[in-house]
């Protein structure tokens, strides 16, 4: 009679087909009744299945309900963490991207890592230089191969940019020079000998060594005319690098080549220093030239001629008029 009823608790009563209501708790159910319903909504590879799947992936991650130390839910929540800020575009522009969803305090993501992950432009990271709160555009540092859309997923990631100092929003530009921001340094030359770089807005894309800095008003001069002036919608940074880090362009190498022709062509002054004073390089080329070249030989002295071939430059003596071994200058 036991194992009848245990039969009977397993496969259930002939006729009881259909799951009963939540509303008729006395309703009994046998376990193959229970196993059934589950097989029928989950199925073996049906439509509930994938719902099922869906539903775990795309189940809210948080510390009250995914908090369990060493589970799956809690180590994705910490691997989600790492990303600041996650979501589709509104859009971009050839130096900027429209951050659905980032907050509304500006300058906030400046210097952080911005990833287009998905969309138009996918495959594309930039370093954030300026970010308006209010609009969530966010400028970066160098135009985008692709722009991006209004399709295209990002990830923003925390500030891990080395390279620079400070970045702000110019105040102005003129032909040698650019106002930083107002929170930039007020010590005076402060960013001497460091680089600027414009690196979106008017004039992009151009780098100048600052040679001096006025902490009041901001004006950085640099080493020589911009291309184009920077402007008050200029958005700059200050590297920690100095000449050695800049980008050599066509201007200073015409001017090197200048100074060295001039250097080759000048003309020699025709003088050298007193017997017994070092001469310079320049003396010592002329004088050794002109021993080449202009000299006579008279028993024991030796006479160095100027270019003109005439006047005496100056004068050796020779130790012996037959087999000389040594020679002095006399005048």
């Amino acid at each position: 009679a036991y194992i009848k009823q245990l039969i009977n608790v397993l496969m259930g009563t002939a006729g009881i087909v259909a799951w009963p209501a939540s509303a008729a708790p006395g309703n009994a159910v046998s376990i193959a009744e229970a196993l059934r319903y589950l097989y029928d909504q989950i199925g073996v590879a049906g439509a509930n299945a994938t719902t099922l799947v869906d539903l775990v992936w795309d189940e809210v991650l948080t510390g009250a309900t995914h908090n369990i130390p060493t589970s799956a839910g809690r180590r994705l929540r910490i691997l989600g963490t790492v990303a600041l800020l996650d979501n589709t575009a509104t859009g971009g522009a050839a130096d900027s991207i429209t951050l659905t969803g980032g907050v509304a305090t500006d300058g906030i993501y400046v210097g952080c890592l911005v990833v287009v992950d998905g969309g138009t432009g996918a495959g594309q990271a930039r370093y954030i230089v300026a970010y308006d709160g209010t609009t969530k555009v966010a400028n970066v540092a160098r135009h985008w191969t692709t722009a991006p859309g209004a399709d295209s997923t990002f990830a923003v990631y925390g500030d891990n940019q080395i390279h620079f100092i400070i970045f702000g929003s110019a105040q102005d530009g003129g032909a040698t020079s650019v106002t930083l921001a107002e929170t930039a340094s007020a010590t005076d030359d402060h960013y001497k000998g460091l680089s600027v770089r414009i690196l979106s807005g008017t004039g992009d894309d151009q780098v100048r060594i600052i040679t001096a800095y006025n902490g009041t008003t901001k004006v950085a001069t640099v080493d020589h005319a911009w291309a184009i002036n920077p402007a008050i919608n200029s958005v700059y940074g200050v590297m920690q690098y100095g000449p050695a880090h800049v980008v050599w362009n066509a201007a200073w190498d015409a001017e090197v080549q200048s100074e060295v022709a001039d250097a080759l062509e000048a003309t020699i002054a025709d003088s050298i220093p007193a017997d017994g004073t070092i001469p310079s390089v320049k003396q010592a080329l002329y004088m050794l030239t002109q021993f080449m070249l202009e000299r006579a030989v008279s028993s024991t002295t030796v006479t160095v001629k100027k270019a003109d071939g005439a006047t005496t430059l100056f004068t050796l003596t020779l130790n012996d008029s037959a087999n000389p071994i040594s020679i002095t200058r006399a005048t």
